[in-house]
């Protein structure tokens, strides 16, 4: 049985994918942006950089999970999936946001919405759906 035919266990998988390289990496280069933009001392270690890269691929699989949910929901409306699925994504990173600045923002809210546009599009060219 090849388990990439379901969603459950393709879209974490895709999810993960976009999310190291997303959500992990890009979020450890904006991290570095706002030290740099609210003058405080940048400081580099390995362990907090795995950490938070491995946070990108924690939350890029339970991103994958919600986006299966949505599909079993949703199965025949893909726009309506991927408009729930961006605000799903808002929503957390909103939550998710400390301190909560137009700099955090404007640097985190890309990304978050980046990699939702990336799953979302790769889910549709592995299962075919219409728009």
């Amino acid at each position: 049985m090849h388990l990439a035919r379901t969603p459950w266990v393709f879209d974490p998988l895709v999810g993960m994918a976009v999310g190291l390289p997303i959500l992990g990496v890009g979020s450890r280069i904006a991290m570095r942006i706002i030290a740099h933009a609210t003058n405080v001392a940048p400081s580099f270690s390995l362990g907090g950089t795995m950490t938070v890269v491995s946070l990108g691929v924690a939350s890029g699989a339970a991103g994958g999970m919600i986006y299966a949910v949505l599909y079993r929901a949703w199965r025949d409306r893909p726009t309506l999936r991927g408009v729930i699925f961006g605000v799903i994504l808002i929503l957390l990173t909103l939550r998710g946001a400390s301190p909560f600045t137009p700099l955090t923002l404007g640097l985190f809210l890309p990304l978050t919405l980046l990699y939702g546009a990336l799953l979302h599009f790769v889910h549709r060219l592995r299962f075919g759906d219409e728009p």
